[in-house]
């Protein structure tokens, strides 16, 4: 788990992409090279992206959507 995870003791998986390999993969990247978009994926256990927020502003935005979409697994 990543570091501000167990930091926070968030009792879920966290995951961190220090390569930038995901950054890649889920085509993230800002055009010319300007840094990486603000992109919230919930993943489910079997691996299907079950919910994704995308906003380059609204932090809060994206841990409400979050915690929705992870309380709607459940």
């Amino acid at each position: 788990m990543a570091r501000f995870g167990m930091t926070l003791e968030v009792p879920y998986e966290l995951g961190s992409d220090q390569t930038r390999e995901l950054c890649k993969l889920y085509d993230v990247r800002r055009r010319f090279g300007l840094g990486v978009s603000r992109v919230t994926y919930v993943i489910d256990v079997n691996s299907i992206i079950r919910a994704v927020f995308h906003n380059e502003f609204s932090m809060t935005g994206h841990v409400r959507n979050a915690l929705r979409a992870l309380d709607e697994m459940q």
